[in-house]
């Protein structure tokens, strides 16, 4: 891989997580702040909607017609200008209707942004997908500048203003997605209706070669919905303050894992680094449930920790498994088919859940439920280990095309 190719794809990651998080880390104050308190987890479900749609359309404009560096220079403009325009709603003060509609179509367009630049990385490394960790790392290192850029730096923890940050970065990956390696597709016309709306994409959760570790995404991001969410929400009850500053010590771990990436894979099978990550996203919420008052905050600060691990070997790892092991033709799709298991539908029934239970226990009892309240979310992740051990398939690679 040239080297221009390398950085162009770096700074991709760097630009998509930083438009990311530009809202992301303050969607719950902002909106507080604007009086739409009530509409916090209605603007969260509304992501995972999002998320549970476009990316595998995306995939299959991939797929079958156009270039990657295409849809993702125009995803990012079409982001950018919706980002925009939520920041217009806001100040203008219109109905909370109308910034619903823009928020869902900004989450829209860049759903699948982050999916197809992991695609044309893989694709572009070829045999060495060792390198794709230190491509992450920069998204990593972005999550941890931009946090600190908006607290310490600009002090739009709940602004408006913060859209216009997100909008500069969709903006300029924009730009950078035409320094993307070129990735040319002739029309397909012949695809049928299911075909074209990522029937094949979805097709992989009936693919024995790969629906264990699909399955065990889809049921570990139930419960991995709750992790921002609630865990700040646990540590200021406990008394802790600068919680979002001290929860980077799991990106710290991430950058870790990221930067010594060549070697995990190199000396560890691809499965077994994978069984590492999703374990540790059970031993994570066992050790959260685990927790009874502040002589246990230790334990706490294990979890937030593995998080990093968890991320590197389930998720990372994750997309190099699954490239190995579907066609040539339909990995735009199923990479986007990650995507929308781990943040889409799963999503959404997790922050339904994750709402529902936290009334039930945290809302009435207060911070003595907190251990009943991961002691109900360790049984999807626990159900999705199961799956993910007894789904395994020895042998089930797809040889590369060399053409």
């Amino acid at each position: 891989m040239q080297k221009a190719d390398k950085f162009s794809l770096c700074a991709m990651y760097f630009l998509s997580i930083g438009g990311l998080c530009c809202w992301l880390l303050i969607l719950s104050p902002l909106l507080k702040n604007y009086g739409y308190e009530d509409y916090v987890w209605i603007f969260f479900s509304l992501v995972a909607l999002a998320t549970g749609i476009s990316p595998i359309l995306a995939g299959v404009l991939v797929d079958h017609k156009f270039s990657a560096r295409s849809v993702i220079s125009g995803l990012s403009l079409l982001t950018c200008l919706f980002v925009i325009l939520n920041y217009f709603i806001l100040k203008k003060e219109w109905a909370v209707q109308w910034l619903a509609v823009s928020f869902f179509l900004s989450s829209f367009f860049s759903a699948p942004i982050l999916s197809l630049v992991g695609f044309l990385a893989l694709k572009t490394l070829k045999v060495d997908k060792s390198k794709i960790g230190g491509m992450f790392v920069w998204g990593t290192i972005a999550w941890i500048i931009i946090g600190c850029l908006m607290s310490f730096v600009f002090k739009i923890d709940d602004d408006a203003k913060a859209f216009l940050l997100c909008a500069l970065f969709y903006l300029l990956a924009s730009i950078m997605a035409f320094r993307l390696p070129l990735d040319e597709k002739s029309s397909s016309s012949h695809l049928s209706l299911l075909d074209r709306l990522g029937g094949k994409g979805w097709a992989q959760l009936a693919n024995p070669n790969v629906n264990g570790y699909l399955i065990a995404l889809f049921c570990c991001s139930i419960s991995l919905a709750a992790f921002f969410s609630y865990v700040p929400l646990q540590l200021t009850q406990m008394g802790l303050s600068n919680v979002a500053a001290k929860m980077t010590l799991a990106q710290v771990l991430e950058v870790v894992i990221l930067l010594s990436f060549t070697k995990w894979l190199k000396m560890i099978r691809d499965w077994w680094l994978i069984f590492m990550g999703v374990t540790c996203v059970l031993l994570r919420y066992i050790l959260f449930a685990l927790v009874n008052g502040e002589p246990d905050l230790i334990l706490m600060w294990v979890g937030v920790a593995l998080h990093g691990l968890s991320f590197c070997f389930f998720i990372v790892v994750g997309q190099i498994y699954i490239e190995k092991r579907v066609l040539p033709t339909i990995r735009a799709q199923s990479q986007a088919l990650l995507t929308q298991l781990s943040t889409g539908l799963s999503m959404l029934i997790g922050f339904f859940l994750c709402g529902w239970w936290y009334e039930k226990t945290v809302g009435q009892y207060g911070i003595e439920a907190w251990s009943q309240f991961w002691l109900l979310l360790i049984a999807p992740i626990l159900i999705g280990w199961v799956i993910f051990v007894l789904g395994y398939k020895k042998g089930s690679k797809i040889k590369e095309n060399n053409k």
